[in-house]
């Protein structure tokens, strides 16, 4: 889990959405032995990607792939703070 934190927890350049991705939806298999992960997982809810070429299709892209990493985030929150019945 502490490697996967180290993944998730400075997410910014374009290139490495897909590894954040794919952090988040590990810690989200764990489930909740995953909890240490959650406020680092709860700050990705706000992930966005800045558009420094300011190009509209561009921006369309970067939209998408932040909604990747918010979309895995919520979901892997859910997993992990769901309680056992």
């Amino acid at each position: 889990v502490p490697q996967l934190i180290r993944a998730i927890s400075k997410p910014g350049r374009r290139e490495l959405v897909w590894p954040v991705v794919s952090a988040v939806t590990a810690l989200g298999q764990i489930g909740p032995d995953a909890r240490e992960a959650l406020p680092q997982l709860k700050a990705l809810l706000e992930y966005s990607i800045p558009n420094v070429n300011k190009s509209e299709h561009l921006e369309d892209c970067l939209d998408y792939e932040a909604g990747l990493v918010r979309k895995a985030a919520a979901e892997s929150i859910r997993k992990i703070e769901q309680t056992k019945p």
